[in-house]
């Protein structure tokens, strides 16, 4: 299940990632168990920007079309990367 590979590299990160790319098919798994919430952003934490993003454990996602869902489901930023 890709849920679970992503769990597991979300609890190998050094620094809990800001945002996340996924795949399609990554998407689609996270929307269908109704695990992406819509969150309110501020810019730098404190700035309300007036509008929301779709989230994964306080994590905001990226929906990406050109990741290849058969040779990965998402791409963590490289600076949490152990």
């Amino acid at each position: 299940m890709n849920l679970d590979l992503l769990n597991l590299a979300l609890n190998e990160v050094k620094d809990k990632p800001k945002a996340i790319k996924v795949s399609p098919t990554m998407w689609e798994e996270l929307r269908e168990a109704n695990l992406i919430t819509m969150r309110r952003v501020a810019a730098w934490g404190v700035f309300d920007l007036g509008f929301d993003v779709p989230c994964y454990q306080d994590i905001m996602l990226i929906y990406d079309s050109s990741i290849d869902p058969d040779d990965q489901q998402f791409v963590l930023p490289p600076n949490v990367i152990n």
